[in-house]
Parts: structure tokens; sequence; C-alpha cells
């Protein structure tokens, strides 16, 4: 552990007490101007110490924090390269801990699928940041956080394949999901319901795309786990929509829709979209269905 009493240790923990000031404050212009101070006393850390990773990496995680409230599209790409840059330089500085590669390449992958519309680029991000993660599960350094990199792999992986128009492309994206996840709980790795959400929906994903019914069951049983756990996963109930779509279990399905419906109506919006809820879409069920979901809202109107 670095001495404390050093004078630049001193300047970058002071840092650190704004940035967790700005994170509590929130995306306000209080937050903001807190931010804007962390920044300015770790861009001073940086310039007496080049070699200081973690404040590097504490820049390239403030960069993406700011890039969702940026105003134009340019901004934001602007915002991501740069927080790539501090995110880079923290990697060739001694002492790299594993949280570089699991914020980095998650927070890279994630960004990339909410907040870049354009295609060619978002994509780009997305394989950069699998590229990412796993060089840091490929790191001896990191062995002991081998289980936790292999579950930011496996989310990285899922927002790219999702995010790809060839089958095929689609196909070896969600199989080095499925791949990652396993490993992890191979090695002793339990699963949070936000990873074991992303696995049930690489299961069906995958189980539709190679016809592969065994893998859509699997799913199905990842998912009824979570909601043992949370019966308002709604992550976990449109899973088991889409999932048993694809099985042709039409009221099952609908049953779960449903669900998701009462929390929000865009997951109707969603299913009418959804390639794996095609086979519910065309059948008598997800008519009379629609129906039904209709009369509450016109007999308001």
């Amino acid at each position: 552990m670095k001495d404390p009493a050093d004078p630049v240790e001193r300047l970058y923990h002071r840092a650190l007490r704004f940035k967790t000031e700005a994170m509590f404050l929130g995306r306000n212009p209080a937050g903001r101007h807190y931010l804007d101070i962390s920044d300015m006393i770790l861009e001073r850390v940086v310039t007496l110490q080049p070699d200081h990773g973690a404040a590097h990496q504490l820049l390239g995680e403030t960069c993406f924090y700011r890039t969702p409230s940026a105003p134009d599209q340019e901004t934001r790409l602007n915002l991501v390269t740069a927080g790539n840059e501090h995110f880079g330089r923290a990697e060739k500085c001694p002492g790299v801990d594993w949280t570089l590669y699991r914020n980095w390449g998650q927070g890279l992958a994630m960004l990339a699928y909410q907040y870049i519309s354009d295609s060619t680029a978002r994509r780009r991000l997305m394989r950069q940041a699998v590229d990412i993660v796993e060089r840091g599960v490929h790191r001896k350094d990191l062995a002991e956080h081998r289980g936790d990199l292999l579950q930011s792999v496996g989310l990285a992986t899922a927002i790219l394949a999702e995010n790809q128009e060839d089958p095929i492309e689609r196909t070896h994206w969600y199989r080095q999901t499925i791949k990652s996840y396993k490993e992890a709980q191979e090695i002793g790795e339990l699963l949070d319901l936000f990873h074991r959400s992303a696995l049930a929906e690489a299961l069906f994903r995958l189980g539709d795309l190679v016809d592969d019914p065994d893998l859509t069951r699997q799913s199905v049983k990842c998912s009824k786990q979570i909601l043992e756990e949370n019966a308002n996963d709604v992550a976990a109930h449109y899973n088991l929509a889409c999932a048993y779509s694809v099985l042709g279990e039409h009221r099952l399905a609908i049953g779960h829709l449903e669900t998701c419906a009462t929390f929000s109506r865009a997951f109707l919006k969603r299913a009418a979209a959804d390639p794996a809820m095609r086979q519910l879409r065309a059948s008598s069920e997800y008519a009379l269905f629609l129906e039904m979901i209709k009369k509450p809202r016109d007999a308001k109107e």
C-alpha cells in the first residue's frame, strides 16, 4: 500500500472524496461541480506521477460516467475515447487492480449499447470491450479474480451478440457468452441475479437460433431460479415469456408477458418486435391477449 503521507497520495485521496460526494449528489449542478474538482485534482496527480494507475482509472471512470449526459453524439464519442485513453494508461501502470478490466470493459459495452447511435461505431466499441475483459481474464497476476472477470466477458459478449445482424455472428457470440458464464460457475463463482439473467437470455436466444429446445429449457430453469429469489424480477419474467414462446408454450409465455406489462407497457412494444416472440405473435392466444390488455385503457378513455 502506498504511503498516505505521500503528498501525491494525499491529493489522490482528496480527489476520491470529491468523486464519492459527486456520485452521492448525482448528475445535478452540485454533483457536476464536485466531479469537476475531482478531475482537476486527478489531472494534477497524473502530472506529478504519470504512472499512478488508480488516478488514471478514476479519470477513465469519470469520462464514462459523464457520457450519458453529453449533449450530442460527437461529445459522447469524445468522452468514450478519453475514457479509453485513461484506462489504457492505467493498464500499463504497476499494480493493476482487477476492477480496471471490469469497469472498463463492462462500462464500454453498456455505453456503446445504450448511447452510441452509429451502428458501426457501436459494434466496434463492443468488440473492443470484449477484448479488454478477455485481457483481464488472461492476466496471471489477476487469477484470484478470474471468475469475476469471466462474468464481465459473459456480459460483454452477450451485448455484442445482441447487436449482430449476421445470424452466424450472433450464434458465435452467444456461444461465447454461455461458455464464459459456465466457466465462471465451474471454478466456483456464484453469478448474481444480473449476470444470471444475461445467461438465461443467451440460452434462449441461442436455442432459438440453432433450434435446440434443450438450451431453451435451460433458460427456463435459470429464470425460474431467479424468480425464486426475487418474484418481481421483470427481466426474468420477460426471458421466460421469450423462452416459452420459442418452445411453443403460448399460454405460459402470455402469463409472463402480462406480468411484464404490469411493470411497463414498453414490454409490449418490445415483444412486438422481438424475434424470439414471433411464434407467440402468430398465435390466436396473443391476439386475444392484446384485446384483453387494451380494454382497461379503452374503458378509461
